[in-house]
């Protein structure tokens, strides 16, 4: 589970209203070209792999990956550990409509620009719809939450607080998937997460 489990801040930041049981993604095994092994994970963009139990972001350019296990529609939530190991990265967690996996609400740490930002992607257009100024430091882990109430609402939190929130109708949730996504410049540029959850 890496070095920085951080279960009691997770149950302080709370859960959405929906109450619904989680999954969890550990990432505790061998060494692998593609991430589990709690949780069946499907590649959208990019590649992911599973590195000292920490998936990996090791390609250039964006990298999206999502559980195969599908989500109740209505409120929702995505969380992980996460951290940047060179300038030029964003990093997040995301929640995807079942019926368009490339349509998704994610919450970005970028360590290059030093914000949080939350995006609505539709089939590769991003629209921010909320963004702050957040000191991001090379190498500290950041437990990142995205949470959506299913009706347009939409929270940040980092290690535990709010930090920004924002209302979108422009997409509707129906039927959810959860995941993460990362861009960087080239491959060198990488992100970790660790400690994945999502439930509804």
């Amino acid at each position: 589970m890496g070095n920085l489990h951080r279960m009691m801040v997770r149950a302080a930041a709370g859960r959405p209203v929906g109450g619904g049981p989680a999954i969890t993604e550990s990432f505790d095994g061998p060494d692998s070209g593609s991430l589990g092994p709690d949780l069946s994970w499907t590649d959208l963009a990019g590649n992911w792999t599973v590195v000292s139990n920490k998936a990996k972001s090791n390609t250039g350019g964006r990298s999206v990956a999502v559980t195969d296990t599908g989500l109740t529609a209505g409120s929702m939530y995505a969380q992980a550990d996460l951290a940047m190991a060179s300038s030029n990265n964003g990093v997040g967690p995301l929640i995807c409509s079942l019926s368009s996996v490339q349509t998704y609400y994610y919450a970005e740490i970028n360590l290059w620009s030093q914000f949080l930002k939350i995006f609505r992607t539709d089939s590769g257009s991003n629209t921010s719809l909320a963004e702050i100024a957040f000191t991001v430091t090379v190498g500290t882990t950041y437990e990142v939450r995205v949470e959506h109430d299913g009706a347009g609402g939409i929270k940040m939190f980092v290690d535990g607080v709010e930090e920004l929130t924002a209302t979108d109708g422009g997409t509707v949730l129906t039927g959810t998937y959860a995941g993460l996504r990362t861009y960087s410049s080239d491959a060198s540029e990488y992100a970790e997460a660790d400690n994945f959850e999502a439930g509804a």
